[in-house]
């Protein structure tokens, strides 16, 4: 005779007696909501992010009103890059319940990954005015404020953070990493200190300090930074060692070794190129002041600092005037930000290419002699500040020319006391670029953004 026994802890208990006359218990699993969601997290603990979303699926099928499954749908959806998807779950748990400040920050998340930057914005104040002691909304606005280029908000914003969390190394890195970017290298520094200090173990603490350090031009400093952050196995650490802590000499004369010469390959915008040939290689000996790819197809300018920042933000090319002078492009070029200099469709005239970080360093190790004078051998007989010329000796003519930060602010101040060349090479998000100082002798092979303007060299083919 069968029966049925019905266990309500989540098991049905069938029994039924075999031929032998022995009972047979068949167990028949029933699962409710939270059996299905704590199946879904772990799965999403062990990165199976599409399996945790059926199981999410499963309990908000029983459980419709369940604000946790909306929620943790959302940021296996956010795991998936499937931002707009996650954004509707997120919707979903606000409606079921409007108070709770982390909703509202998960969806300003998803926003930033979208670049709906007013809309994260909202949802970050939201949840700042439901729990204003709540550090995360805080540090969410300042990286959304970073993404727009207004680095003295966000310094602003992880300031706030700071107050409300002081232990946490992540707040300092990334106040640094804005005030590196206004060019307070000294306060970047000590915020990156203090960052180290709460975690001697910080590896991307020392990357950062080392590259501001270098940028100060303290170029001991940053390697001593990049050798420790080698210590701790930062895998951006030997390349940046190869780039700022190695270089060699070269025992052949530093004079130029050829006069001065016209190439005769034209671009769409120049009927000649003035070079010269250095060791083995051969430079214009003038920046480059084209407004047209090799292709013809016409390269944007930016104006106006925003257009100038838009630019930079969306990762598209553009060229200006310093000072937005025509005047200035006859004398010293064009300024072009990286993403120009990058261009598929060639910048550099046929024939010609813009240098590597490596092509710039074989010309300052030849030029560098054994007394270091390379920066004097390349600045122009005139034009630099405080009696800061060079001699020329190399025919690289380099002349001063200050450069375009990426909010679009032209540093006119010291205009004449600092030349800076791109680079096509790029290295944990900075690019290699070339610096002449009007009270150095040495040149300089540092790092900056992509998103400023600076001036180009081009190299024979």
């Amino acid at each position: 005779m069968k029966y049925i026994l019905l266990v309500f802890a989540l098991v049905l208990n069938f029994s039924a007696k075999t031929q032998e006359g022995e009972e047979e218990v068949v167990k028949v699993v029933v699962k409710k909501a939270e059996n299905y969601f704590n199946d879904a997290i772990t799965k999403t603990l062990s990165d199976d992010y599409k399996g945790a979303i059926e199981d999410f699926n499963k309990a908000i099928r029983l459980n419709p009103k369940y604000t946790e499954a909306y929620l943790n749908r959302g940021r296996a959806k956010v795991a998936l890059m499937l931002y707009g998807d996650a954004i509707i779950d997120y919707n979903k748990a606000i409606q079921l319940t409007p108070k709770d400040a982390d909703l509202f920050v998960a969806r300003a998340q998803a926003k930033t990954n979208l670049k709906n930057y007013t809309g994260a914005t909202e949802d970050y104040n939201k949840a700042i005015q439901l729990s204003p002691d709540y550090m995360v909304p805080y540090w969410g606005l300042a990286e959304v404020k970073e993404s727009l280029g207004d680095y003295k908000a966000a310094i602003l914003q992880y300031t706030k953070a700071i107050k409300l969390f002081p232990d946490e190394e992540a707040l300092y890195h990334g106040r640094g990493n804005n005030k590196q970017k206004l060019k307070d290298y000294t306060g970047a520094i000590n915020d990156y200190t203090k960052a180290i200090e709460i975690n001697p173990e910080y590896a991307n603490g020392y990357i950062s300090r080392g590259l501001t350090k270098i940028m100060a031009l303290n170029a001991a400093g940053g390697c001593e930074d990049f050798k420790k952050a080698l210590e701790l196995y930062d895998e951006s650490a030997p390349d940046l060692i190869k780039e700022f802590c190695t270089s060699g000499t070269k025992t052949e004369s530093p004079v130029s070794t050829t006069a001065p010469i016209k190439a005769t390959e034209p671009d769409a915008s120049t009927t000649s190129i003035i070079s010269v040939k250095i060791g083995k290689q051969e430079w214009t000996t003038e920046n480059l002041n084209v407004s047209t790819f090799r292709n013809g197809d016409p390269i944007p300018e930016a104006k106006t600092n925003e257009q100038w920042a838009q630019a930079g933000k969306d990762q598209k090319p553009a060229w200006c005037y310093l000072n937005n002078d025509p005047a200035n492009g006859k004398k010293i070029g064009k300024l072009y930000n990286w993403y120009a200099v990058n261009d598929s469709r060639g910048l550099a005239p046929v024939g010609w290419h813009i240098p590597t970080r490596e092509e710039w360093r074989e010309l300052t190790d030849f030029l560098h002699s054994t007394d270091g004078y390379s920066g004097l051998r390349m600045k122009a007989k005139n034009g630099w500040k405080e009696n800061g010329n060079g001699n020329n000796e190399s025919g690289f003519a380099g002349v001063p020319g200050e450069v375009r930060s990426d909010n679009g602010v032209f540093e006119i101040p010291s205009a004449t006391s600092m030349g800076k060349w791109w680079s096509t090479t790029k290295s944990n998000g900075f690019i290699a670029i070339l610096i002449l100082c009007h009270d150095r002798n040495s040149a300089y092979i540092l790092s900056a953004g992509p998103e400023g303007g600076l001036y180009v060299r081009c190299i024979k083919d």
